[in-house]
């Protein structure tokens, strides 16, 4: 990782900001660990990684709660009922039904979400370095 990872990561997480650096740097340096820079191109894999550590860290609670941030940062999937008596609303299970297991968790945090969409432009940036010899 970069020495402007933590500058990235609080620039676009910023629900972190109580969260102290030591913190932040050690789920940042354990992204990096889990993936392999070569295949993320170095225009993204800074972003991917600030988003794959903001995800973790949602995912044990240490985020803001759901109810006091703005946005799209919750766990909740898309809102499946909504009810005009009583006010009463139910929540899809994060998008579960539409990926693998293996990315269904990441697809319950708006930060997962936005690394698999980093993950899925991956492969075609990727394609686009590479050539082909004509015989």
């Amino acid at each position: 990782m970069t020495a402007t990872s933590l500058e990235t990561f609080r620039a676009l997480c910023p629900e972190f900001e109580h969260v102290e650096d030591p913190v932040v740097t050690i789920q940042l340096t354990a992204a990096a660990q889990a993936h392999d820079p070569n295949g993320w191109g170095s225009s993204v894999y800074v972003q991917a990684m600030c988003y794959y550590a903001a995800h973790v860290m949602k995912q044990m609670g240490v985020g803001l709660a759901d109810e006091l941030i703005a946005g799209e940062t919750g766990k909740a999937g898309p809102v499946i009922n909504r009810k005009a008596g009583d006010l009463a609303e139910g929540y899809g299970a994060g998008g579960r039904s539409l990926a693998s297991v293996a990315d269904g968790e990441l697809m319950e945090t708006v930060y997962g979400r936005r690394y698999l969409q980093l993950r899925k432009g991956r492969s075609s940036r990727s394609a686009q370095h590479i050539t082909i010899p004509i015989t």
